[in-house]
């Protein structure tokens, strides 16, 4: 090949690079655009009932749900503290509203042999809960007691919320968003696909839903409009790096996060408290 065109080559070669990594600094910025980065204000560990290697570590927590009525939380737990653990013993743990003492505990495990971890947690109007079983490919419905009152197939389901006004569920999984009838009707489904989305959140106004796959670096909560499924980068979260919860308390959002079971930049089991939301 001729010299002059192998140089000529090479520098358009240098000149596309460079517009690559300018437009995707363009791109990257324009997404944050209007983002708020919050802070934790206040941290909580993730409370136990066993010890492990002499420690409190914490159940690993996978998916958050706050009951104001009954002023409890409701939090997934699959049932194993390390990846490399051949166990599940899933569990839905139920907790006080200072977030510090195990109340009871639902033994999914028990009542359904497939099951592995659950993910995804939310209550209807009648008090029973719906969770997520990504194994299973299943979103089931049980009673306080565990008892399985029906159950909806989903691919990859993760994260869940119960409208109460419309009465409907909304699942996240892999690739969509999905309104599900409780019967188990497709209400509506839009096509979302951000790394590491997980979790869900609904009030009266609307959906959130977390993302991130660094478990060292920045967490993210998007806002969801319900009618069009457009949805932007709402809140940028600066120390939460393993995220597997969110719930909205007193204009307080709270963020799960099972850091040891990640080995995250903060590798520990915990809930952070982030205030004066907007």
């Amino acid at each position: 090949m001729n010299k002059k065109i192998l140089i000529k080559i090479l520098i358009l070669a240098f000149i596309l690079m460079i517009l690559g990594v300018v437009l995707y600094y363009f791109c990257v910025n324009d997404k944050l655009n209007g983002a708020v980065q919050l802070y934790s204000v206040n941290i909580k560990k993730v409370p136990s009932y066993e010890q492990i290697n002499g420690e409190n570590i914490g159940f690993t927590c996978t998916g958050l749900y706050y009951d104001e009525n009954e002023q409890l939380f409701y939090v997934g737990n699959i049932g194993k503290y390390k990846p490399e653990e051949k166990t599940f013993k899933a569990t839905i743990e139920i907790i006080d509203s200072n977030f510090e003492n195990i109340v009871g505990t639902i033994k999914l495990y028990d009542k359904y042999p497939n099951i592995k971890d659950v993910q995804g947690i939310t209550k209807d109007n009648n008090g029973n809960i719906w969770f997520c079983s990504p194994a299973e490919n299943l979103i089931r419905l049980i009673s306080k007691d565990g008892s399985e009152i029906s159950k909806i197939s989903v691919k990859n389901p993760s994260g869940i919320a119960y409208d109460k006004e419309k009465k409907s569920l909304w699942v996240l999984t892999n690739k969509f968003l999905i309104n599900y009838s409780v019967e188990g009707e497709i209400i509506k489904k839009f096509f979302i696909k951000e790394k590491g989305q997980d979790q869900l959140y609904i009030d009266e106004s609307k959906i959130l839903f977390t993302a991130g796959l660094d478990y060292n670096g920045d967490s993210y909560i998007y806002e969801v409009d319900k009618e069009t499924g457009k949805y932007k980068i709402k809140y940028i979260l600066k120390d939460s790096f393993a995220i597997e919860g969110i719930s909205i308390v007193d204009n307080n959002i709270l963020i799960l996060n099972d850091g040891y079971y990640h080995d995250a930049k903060v590798a520990e089991n915990q809930i952070n408290y982030y205030s004066n939301i907007k």
